[in-house]
């Protein structure tokens, strides 16, 4: 039974410091990530900043996002992204450059303008923005890992003067240079580029937002560092992350070409993308069920990261390392065993001594010495360990009543309660080592989880 307990004791050992190396590396990426964001917020200008109302928890009300194209391949459209956290939906609206708002054409108004207009006129509130530089969107679509894009009809482009890439109609998979490519469809200005940017943009909002670890947010926040400026905060991409891998419907609308969208079938659309929930059918609008994540973490975990931040995980990984060795001062504690005093030994002279013993013994004795005081060090270390911080101590079962018989009749000869009661009061340290490696593995099947 000792070996057993000892055994439990190195596989607790191990899992606390497979657990603290694990939050560590958890640690770095987040702090990665985090720093990436936050350049990404420095450039915004301060006239957006002034246009956005105050920041919301993005896990508990519901957000909309204004993504919008910057540099030469922009068309001056953009797309609106909507979460719901309570009702698992997530909806994409698409706004062509040639609507038009309080009169004036979209693709000709500025963001802080829009941002004005959208509440204006149509209801929509704006909570942040995103503003993505298309002439890098190469390096962006290649950080978070490609994208995904449903193509309507198939077209050829050219790369260079001697060669063409063709892209068929239906669902496409593009990496950077291909994304890069697939922007540059028909004239500049023209409706089939604007779709084309519209897509785009849409799809890179919905693959950075669907990470499958902490990993994959740091990838996705250093492409955003790298080609968007945004006013989101690392808990803001965080609580957006949460509720676009918990949504089971996503709604995308698109708003009709070159029609003001406060008349016709515009209010129609809008409502179907300011919808609670997935069950309005409106004209413009298509909804499609999602599966569901597999592995989701709590909550509550990702409320903790978010006031948190890399503390956390700082914080989970010393109590990981301090659990490693507080097993290792138990395992240190069972392997002592105070060796009993033999029979006194017959003086020998010093000459007979060193003939007996020989230089062997004489190392044998000086390894020997080594080891019991290594064994009297360590054991000192735990009793002044146990004496200074009792508390830590495991509490001791108390032993069965006298009137029970538990620890006198035979086994077979108890109920399944004295049985019960006596196996807890003699083997006590096995008992606590069962708890602490549950405990353990519940804290790393969270890591499990949350990775």
């Amino acid at each position: 039974m000792r070996r057993l307990g000892q055994a439990l004791v190195l596989l607790v050992m191990a899992i606390c410091a497979a657990g603290a190396t694990g939050f560590v590396v958890l640690a770095v990426q987040y702090d990665r990530f985090s720093t990436d964001i936050h350049r990404s917020e420095a450039p915004l200008p301060a006239t957006i900043r002034a246009a956005l109302p105050p920041s919301k928890g993005t896990l508990d009300q519901p957000q909309v996002t204004l993504v919008r194209g910057s540099g030469d391949l922009a068309s001056g459209g953009l797309v609106l992204f909507r979460t719901v956290p309570d009702n698992g939906i997530a909806a994409f609206l698409s706004v062509p450059p040639s609507a038009t708002l309080a009169g004036a054409r979209v693709g000709r108004q500025s963001i802080p303008q829009l941002v004005h207009v959208l509440k204006a006129r149509v209801g929509i509130q704006v909570s942040h923005v995103a503003v993505i530089n298309l002439g890098n969107v190469s390096r962006l679509v290649d950080g978070i890992g490609g994208i995904q894009l449903r193509n309507p009809s198939e077209v050829e482009l050219p790369v260079s003067p001697s060669r063409t890439w063709r892209f068929p109609a239906g669902t496409l998979r593009l990496n950077g240079p291909h994304a890069a490519v697939y922007l540059r469809q028909g004239a500049p200005g023209s409706v089939q580029r604007d779709l084309a940017e519209r897509r785009v943009l849409r799809a890179i909002v919905g693959h950075a937002l669907e990470p499958t670890g902490v990993g994959d947010l740091q990838a996705t926040g250093t492409a955003i560092a790298h080609s968007a400026v945004t006013d989101l905060t690392d808990a803001d991409v965080l609580g957006l992350a949460w509720d676009r891998l918990q949504s089971r419907h996503v709604v995308q609308c698109t708003l009709p070409e070159n029609t003001a969208a406060e008349s016709g079938t515009g209010p129609g659309v809008v409502a179907g993308f300011l919808a609670p929930d997935a069950s309005a059918h409106a004209a413009g609008c298509r909804g499609t069920a999602v599966a569901a994540t597999p592995y989701l973490p709590p909550k509550a975990v990702i409320v903790i990261v978010q006031h948190y931040g890399t503390r956390a995980f700082v914080v989970v990984a010393a109590a990981a390392v301090l659990m490693a060795l507080a097993m290792a001062a138990l395992f240190v504690r069972m392997r002592v065993r105070a060796a009993p005093a033999g029979p006194p030994r017959r003086p020998m002279a010093r000459r007979a001594g060193g003939r007996v013993a020989g230089a062997a013994g004489a190392g044998m004795r000086r390894s020997e010495a080594l080891t019991t005081r290594a064994v009297r060090a360590g054991g000192g270390i735990v009793e002044w360990g146990r004496s200074t911080v009792p508390r830590i101590s495991m509490p001791r079962v108390r032993p069965p009543g006298r009137d029970s018989g538990a620890l006198i009749l035979p086994v077979g000869a108890l109920g399944f309660r004295a049985r019960v009661r006596r196996f807890a009061y003699t083997h006590q340290d096995a008992l606590w080592v069962g708890v602490v490696a549950a405990a353990v593995a519940t804290m790393l099947v969270i890591v499990l989880i949350a990775t």
